[in-house]
């Protein structure tokens, strides 16, 4: 059945791939306890995040990453009309909608751009899929963080 395969004739070749770890994202193994460390540190594609917000009716906001932090080269407007000027470290993704008391759904075609000075809380622990259900520890936790942050 040779024939009826593409690219035969790279069959049985052996090429290595140096691999190299990505840039701009904190591998949290390699970070000491003498180390400046803070949240956004953590935060790479996949990653829950969990944004301060003083909209009224909302303690905070939840997001899926869809990158590390970086900083603006030019000033960028989100989906959600977001504004933010060069210079300003972001993180990329797309926020997910408030559909229980613990139960969230990926809202996917309207990406965001946050400032990492809103984050409160990054997890890589829990599977960002399109529905996600927080448990009441963790929803306390960024309760708590919420509140402080608000003082």
């Amino acid at each position: 059945m040779a024939h009826s395969c593409q690219h035969t004739e790279l069959v049985g070749l052996v090429k290595n791939i140096q691999t190299e770890k990505e840039r701009g994202c904190a591998i949290v193994e390699d970070i000491s306890p003498d180390d400046d460390f803070e949240v956004v540190d953590m935060i790479r594609k996949g990653s829950l995040v969990a944004l301060y917000t003083d909209d009224e009716g909302e303690d905070f906001y939840l997001m899926k990453a869809g990158s590390c932090q970086e900083k603006l080269k030019s000033s960028e407007t989100d989906d959600w009309q977001g504004q933010y000027p060069e210079g300003t470290t972001v993180i990329r993704g797309l926020y997910y909608r408030k559909t229980g008391p613990l139960s969230y759904s990926l809202i996917k075609r309207k990406n965001v751009i946050v400032s990492v000075k809103s984050v409160l809380y990054v997890t890589n622990d829990i599977l960002t899929d399109s529905v996600i259900d927080l448990s009441l520890a963790i929803h306390e936790e960024i309760i708590g963080l919420a509140e402080q942050s608000s003082l």
